[in-house]
């Protein structure tokens, strides 16, 4: 996947923090984005998105401009209209054997 010209790496994997809510994360650094599969389809396509906005975040240097609690929001808001319209919106999470593609 690439976000704002950087080749992104998707990966599956289960989250320690699984506790806290925590579906997906990301890792600027290295460019990947991790999505926890135990979660429902829905729960990952929003992680995915959320997750991108944490990288475009990073990558634009935003810092505490962008809160998590707001990239949060906007992912959830983002997503709902997305699944709503689906006329004009494809949204879905890649397969693992689509992942292994770099």
């Amino acid at each position: 996947m690439k976000i704002l010209g950087y080749d992104y790496k998707i990966e599956f994997d289960n989250l320690w923090d699984k506790k806290q809510g925590a579906s997906g994360s990301c890792c600027a650094n290295i460019l990947t984005i991790t999505l926890d599969p135990t979660f429902p389809a829905p729960r990952m396509e929003e992680s995915l998105l959320h997750e991108i906005f944490e990288a475009i975040k990073f990558h634009l240097n935003y810092g505490e401009r962008f809160p998590h609690e707001m990239l949060s929001q906007l992912s959830e808001v983002l997503y709902q209209v997305m699944k709503d319209n689906p006329e004009y919106f494809s949204f879905r999470v890649p397969g693992e054997s689509e992942t292994s593609k770099e």
